[in-house]
């Protein structure tokens, strides 16, 4: 395995496009996972540069549905052990 943190986040820069007079410019965010033989990523819209008249503002975007989805997962995580959990119980009381 290379070197470098076993996990990390990234922010990748879009190309910028100008509109009237603002250039705005999209940002993604990456959490990028990695292991002997592998890896994974996990990438999400995370901000957009606006620059206008000599200013520049970084315009943050909501990810609703990435939100949804890492619940989902600690919610499946969590019903998974507590099932194994009770399952466990179950076979030890029967012991």
């Amino acid at each position: 395995m290379r070197g470098g943190p076993l996990i990390e986040w990234r922010d990748a820069w879009g190309s910028p496009m100008t509109v009237g007079n603002s250039t705005i410019t999209p940002v993604a965010r990456s959490l990028v996972a990695r292991w002997p033989g592998g890896g994974s990523v996990w990438s999400g819209p995370a901000a957009v540069i606006v620059e206008r008249e000599g200013r520049t503002e970084r315009i943050p975007i909501a990810n609703l549905n990435g939100r949804i989805l890492w619940a989902m997962r600690v919610g499946a995580v969590t019903l998974i052990a507590a099932w194994i959990v009770k399952d466990r119980r179950r076979r030890n009381s029967n012991d």
